[in-house]
């Protein structure tokens, strides 16, 4: 559907929805990794957290706090996927911040951090990358859409939070 839809300015945007906390969902196979890889060499833009991103790349899955050497090392290697942006989320060096690191295909990098929240919300992920491709759409920087997809979904979050409501 990219190939028959996309033209020069279409900006694609895939965030690989697989896994999360160093595991892929049951209903993910290998295939669908591999397949879910050659989705992402299509896109302007990748979102994968690290748990996905360590099956697309075969990499082993490490836990947090990760060292900035280890989130550097996927994000080039995500970088052969030919994306101008490879956007890593989950990435945190401390218990304190959480946020996203990003490098473009020439090898720069940004990182995006907030506050910690402590415990497990589900949608963050789709939250950020929403908020991220609209940014990117209006024109923003990656820094800029970074940094309002991170205060965006850490807002939620705090919401959740104050509200009492479901988290895990």
């Amino acid at each position: 559907i990219i190939d028959i839809l996309s033209h020069e300015d279409t900006l694609v945007v895939v965030d690989p929805v697989m896994g999360d906390n160093g595991k892929l969902y049951r209903s993910i196979t290998p295939e669908m990794a591999e397949g879910m890889k050659k989705l992402c060499q299509k896109a302007q833009v990748i979102i994968p957290n690290l748990t996905e991103a360590a099956a697309m790349l075969g990499m082993e899955y490490k836990d947090g706090p990760y060292t900035k050497e280890y989130i550097e090392e996927v994000l080039a290697a995500l970088k052969d996927f030919g994306a101008e942006y490879s956007v890593l989320t989950g990435v945190y060096f401390d218990e304190k911040k959480i946020g996203s690191a990003s490098m473009n295909k020439r090898g720069e990098l940004t990182y995006s951090f907030t506050d910690k929240v402590e415990g497990h919300f589900h949608g963050t992920g789709d939250i950020f990358a929403s908020v991220l491709t609209a940014g990117l759409v209006k024109g923003k920087d990656i820094k800029t859409a970074m940094d309002a997809a991170a205060e965006f979904t850490a807002n939620s979050i705090r919401n959740t939070v104050e509200a009492g409501t479901d988290r895990l």
